[in-house]
Formats: C-alpha cells, structure tokens, sequence
C-alpha cells in the first residue's frame, strides 16, 4: 500500500462550521458511530473516521451548498471517489449537504424526512445518469486523478463510478448545531441554554481548524495505521469530555475538588488522615475517569448524568446527600465505576451540581 496524501483545503468559517457538523454526525448520528475511534481531519478527505483495531475507514466529504443540483453533486464526489480508486479500501463513502435535492431528482418512495440514503436508491434515474455525468467531468479535470484517467478507458472509468456510487450516501444534515452538541448526552431531556450549547459547537469547530493547519500535503502512508502519528485526528472520547466538561464548567482532568464535596468530606470524615484524604480524592477521581471513557457504558453514563443534571436543576436547594437520596436505585445500580461506592457517586453529584450552579450563574444573571 502506498496512498500520497493530496488536495487538502482552507476554508472559510461558513464551509468550517459545516465539516464540524459533519465531524458531529459521523460521532453522534452516523450508523457506524459505535464502531469508530479516530477521527481525521483533511487528510484522506474533510472528515475520515477508522476503527481502532481492523483500521476500516468511513470517508465524507461535506459540501454547504443550498443550490444542489445532481451534476453538481457528482463534482463533488470526486475527492470521495480518489480515495475509492486509491490503495486504501474505505468501507463507505458520505456527501453531506444542507438540504434534499428538488423534489423531481428524489425517487417518489423516499422519505421526505430521510436523512441518510444510499445515492443509488435517493435519486431519479434521469438524475443518477447526470450525478454520473458530473463526476465523469470532474475526474478528467483533476490533476490528481490524471494517472487514473490515462490508465483506464472512458468504459471502465464509467464503470467505476457505477460500482462506487452503489457504496456512496447522500447525508441531507440540516440539524441544529446545538442538537449536534446535545446529541453527544444519548439523551435530549437536559435543559441546557442554545447560546452554551453553540459556544460549544464553536469550540469544537476551533479545535477542528486547528488540526486542518497541520500541513501534511503530498505525504505519503505505507500503513494505515501511519495516520495517526500525524497528529490529524480526535478520538470519540476527547471531544464527548469536552463536552461533559463545558456542561460541568470543570475541567474534569485537571484533579480539581468541588467545594461541596469537600465540606461533605469535612463532615463526615473529620477523623481521616491526610494520606486517607488522599486516597479518597484520588479514589473518586479515578472512578469518574474511568466512567466517562468506558465505551462500553457510555448510554448508561449519560442517561444517569442527565437525571442528576435535571434534579439539580429542578431542586436547587438540595445538598449533594440529599440529591443522592432522591435519585433511582437504577440509576446508581447502572453506573459500573461508581455503584460500589457511596462516596465516589456523591461526588459525581458534586461535580455535577457545582457546573449547574456556574451554569445559571453565567447564563441566566
């Protein structure tokens, strides 16, 4: 295998803030999103995600174009369809646009709602033939495919598109960018401020841009699995903490105690030593870690957070014992790391509860 990497892009923040929400869907919304670990940015397209162990990548390449017609959608297949040529096998393929295509390109038995659909089954045949057509011209005008075009014929080229395009989807994304960053909680029912919820987004995009400045033009990969000593990509679970983070107004790995559970600490612990202080501090914070970055319990994690986020939030007189002594058994039965122990739930509930209260004190005075 050896794939040089080529056609990497600037943009300017419009363009910028729809590759984010097409990062959001391929983490929070996409079919596969379970299976994927990395995220790279402008390296093999806008957006590649790959899974951490058999390296299968998912390709998208986003496009903010409210005028889309099927010729113009086949243009913008092409950098999707370099890679469908190239020495690395993708598993899929995904253009995301911010509307649906007029209504006599769609085939009368798709969904007006559909979100993602498979180009093939989306489109007319009048249609399919002219995104065919587009992308043919888009192939003979890119200098990058130049060696593709001059070793193939015109027929196999044409067939290729055919075989690709029955591997390629169409993701109409016209979500909020604040349902995108809510999407991340596995659960819609926490009463967080829009303006918060985009600061958020806002940041994940500035994140984004900042890996698109890495300069990687015209490397080249013998292994997948080089990809990620570039230094180009987020895992699922650093941008799921940032999010937990800004919602907590804490920065959840930096050690830091909230008040309140040191005063609960204060209180019934008086006779501790330092060192067993210690141990518990340290206990709760390994505890809350481990948590938040077990795949395999992140639905559990977010369902509970958010009950505890929305009682706090509806009773914010309650001390962090009282919270604890309201919740569901359930719910602390769920959460593998902390269920056995009275303490390092409460201070989740501490943490918790210390972000509401910056929360409303930054939003609502």
């Amino acid at each position: 295998m050896c794939y040089t990497i080529s056609s990497t892009e600037k943009l300017n923040e419009s363009a910028s803030s729809f590759e984010t929400a097409s990062l959001l869907y391929l983490i929070t919304l996409n079919s596969n999103r379970n299976k994927m670990h990395y995220y790279f940015i402008d390296l093999f397209n806008d957006v590649t995600s790959m899974t951490e162990k058999d390296e299968i990548l998912f390709d998208v390449q986003s496009k903010n174009d409210k005028n889309m017609s099927p010729k113009k959608l086949g243009r913008y297949l092409v950098t999707l369809f370099k890679n469908y040529v190239s020495s690395i096998e993708f598993d899929s393929y995904y253009l995301t646009i911010p509307c649906n295509l007029n209504e006599k390109n769609i085939k009368k038995n798709v969904h007006s709602k559909s979100k993602t659909a498979r180009i093939i089954d989306y489109l007319e045949q009048d249609a399919l033939r002219k995104v065919g057509e587009g992308l043919f011209e888009e192939i003979n005008d890119k200098t990058y495919l130049n060696k593709y075009v001059k070793s193939n014929t015109d027929v196999v080229i044409k067939d290729e598109i055919n075989k690709f395009l029955s591997k390629t989807y169409v993701v109409i994304l016209s979500v909020e960018h604040e349902q995108l960053v809510l999407n991340f909680l596995e659960n819609k029912s926490l009463n967080v401020d829009k303006v918060f919820l985009k600061n958020i987004f806002n940041e994940i995009r500035d994140a984004q841009n900042k890996l698109k400045q890495i300069n990687v033009e015209n490397l080249t990969l013998n292994v997948v699995s080089e990809a990620v000593d570039l230094k180009k990509h987020f895992v699922s679970e650093e941008l799921r903490t940032l999010v937990f983070n800004r919602i907590i107004m804490l920065d959840f790995c930096d050690n830091s105690l909230p008040l309140n559970f040191v005063y609960y600490v204060t209180r019934n612990y008086s006779d501790f030593s330092e060192w067993e202080l210690k141990e518990l501090y340290t206990d709760c914070i390994d505890s809350i870690r481990k948590t938040i970055f077990d795949k395999n319990s992140k639905k559990v994690f977010w369902t509970t957070f958010c009950e505890i986020y929305n009682l706090i939030l509806n009773h914010p007189n309650l001390s962090i014992t009282e919270i604890y002594q309201k919740l569901e058994r359930n719910f602390i039965d769920k959460m593998k790391f902390l269920r056995d122990s009275e303490d390092v739930y409460i201070y989740f509930i501490a943490l918790i509860q210390n972000g509401v209260k910056g929360y409303l004190e930054e939003y609502e005075n």
